[in-house]
């Protein structure tokens, strides 16, 4: 553990299966008891270890803690952790293989895996679980070793949140650089557009927003004194919201871009990669948005309501839930009805979005974020639901479109100002930053002319290998 916590070793947790996803109830990697210890053992390819990164790094060694179903005298005694070393400096150890899958499309680089046992002999310390005794509950045994998966969900997000300040960053100063020919000799920064302002604001905004709301997230998270399903509550609605409108304005800010946005070497694409790969990790955002919602309404527990519950988007969150409280109600079968599926299942990841939105809003008003931000953020997370607030708030289409207007007016002014006060330039480099950082990025191109060799034969490789977050960073 020491070693771990000083980035001596790497360490997994190896608990998804290729055959299962989410279903981990129906886990086959077992653990035989023996006499000495343990028989670690993958049963079947579909039951082999899936996504974490095992494949040898030389100079470290890995471990993971392998959730594996406890077998004593043929008996199934639920599904348990075990600490097993995976690689050492050699390679891997014997009996476990590791097969690399292919990049993730545009995003960083981690050596995701398919790791399965062959009949690997563990001694009877690896077991570090809590009984060899048959649970009373299997579900409920398995939820006490996961219960950390809810500060993965809540802590993931707060990179992305670094990621939708990059993007604006991005966004921004290459908006400002890039000129088009205007009336007579004159040329226009493409800026001056609204359609450019308009997602570069939005991505603008949400970045302030969400950094004066995670510290609330943090809080939340560290309070000994919450229940930790209210805490994992927290940390889906926290998930959801960051993660679906980061990957939306990222691609909306990115295709401002031009074909300079497909590039990953200009990092737009690459964090919207990664965040839909955060929108999976830790948990799917559907599926978790499924089990919150439904355990909301059917009051097993409460999430604390937005604070500022009056604002416009405090108000829509309560009507949505009071009104998903009324069909359920109306069911005959409860949530076991074939029309919870339909009626109200698709509608969860929506609810919590908007639950999201309130809070992030609220946090905002609290941290005394510029109330341009404040307002586009709001009229934004309006347009998700639209037909709500023209229903239910007196909004008309009209009315929200004026009062994005005056919001984007009154940001203009200030747009450089909001991006540096996000200090997220010295963390990143990009070719489209200025004309000097480009000039000098094409000069390291490899080059092809006529009548003469290769120039400069070293090539612009994946995004990752020509961009960091620091200049020694690792992504």
């Amino acid at each position: 553990m020491d070693q771990g916590l000083k980035g001596e070793v790497i360490g997994n947790l190896l608990l998804t299966e290729v055959g299962h996803g989410l279903d981990i109830m129906r886990l086959e990697t077992t653990a035989t008891k023996t006499h000495d210890g343990f028989i670690l053992h993958t049963s079947h390819p579909r039951a082999a270890k899936i996504m974490p990164p095992t494949t040898p790094i030389p100079g470290f060694s890995k471990v993971a803690a392998v959730m594996a179903k406890l077998i004593v005298d043929g008996e199934a005694r639920g599904i348990h952790p075990f600490l097993v070393p995976i690689s050492d400096e050699r390679g891997m150890r014997p009996g476990i293989t590791s097969r690399r899958l292919p990049p993730r499309s545009g995003s960083s680089p981690v050596d995701f895996a398919i790791t399965s046992f062959h009949e690997v002999h563990l001694p009877s310390y690896a077991f570090v679980g809590l009984s060899y005794d048959k649970p009373e509950n299997a579900q409920s045994l398995l939820h006490k070793y996961l219960w950390r998966i809810g500060l993965g969900t809540a802590t993931l997000p707060i990179h992305v949140i670094n990621g939708i300040g990059i993007i604006a960053t991005i966004g921004a100063d290459y908006s400002y650089r890039r000129h088009v020919q205007g009336k007579g000799d004159s040329s226009v920064t493409i800026m001056s557009f609204r359609t450019q302002q308009l997602p570069i604001l939005r991505a603008i905004a949400s970045a302030h927003v969400f950094k004066a709301w995670w510290p609330r997230i943090v809080r939340c998270m560290m309070d000994m004194d919450v229940d930790p399903r209210i805490k994992h509550g927290v940390g889906v609605v926290f998930k959801a919201t960051v993660g679906r409108m980061t990957a939306i304005l990222a691609r909306e800010v990115g295709e401002r871009l031009g074909a300079q946005g497909l590039f990953g070497h200009n990092f737009v694409a690459q964090i919207e990669n990664d965040t839909r790969g955060m929108n999976i990790a830790e948990g799917d955002i559907v599926v978790l948005s499924i089990r919150l919602f439904s355990e909301l309404l059917l009051e097993r527990y409460t999430l604390p309501t937005p604070d500022h519950d009056s604002s416009l988007l405090a108000r829509h969150w309560l009507h949505i839930f009071a009104k998903y409280m009324s069909v359920l109600s109306s069911l005959p079968g409860g949530h076991r009805d074939a029309r919870f599926n339909s009626l109200i299942l698709p509608r969860s990841e929506a609810a919590l979005i908007a639950l999201g939105q309130a809070y992030a809003y609220a946090a905002a008003l609290d941290a005394g974020v510029p109330q341009p931000l404040i307002d586009i953020f709001q009229l934004h997370a309006l347009q998700a639901d639209e037909g709500w607030y023209i229903e239910n708030a007196g909004w008309t289409q009209a009315l929200i479109v004026e009062g994005e207007d005056k919001a984007i007016q009154d940001a203009l002014p200030h747009i450089t100002g909001y991006v540096d006060l996000l200090d997220l330039r010295k963390h990143f480099t990009v070719p489209i930053r200025s004309d000097e950082t480009w000039d000098a990025w094409i000069l390291k191109l490899k080059t092809h002319s006529h009548g003469s060799d290769e120039r400069n034969s070293t090539p612009i490789v994946a995004a990752p290998n020509t961009l960091s977050l620091k200049p020694s960073a690792r992504l």
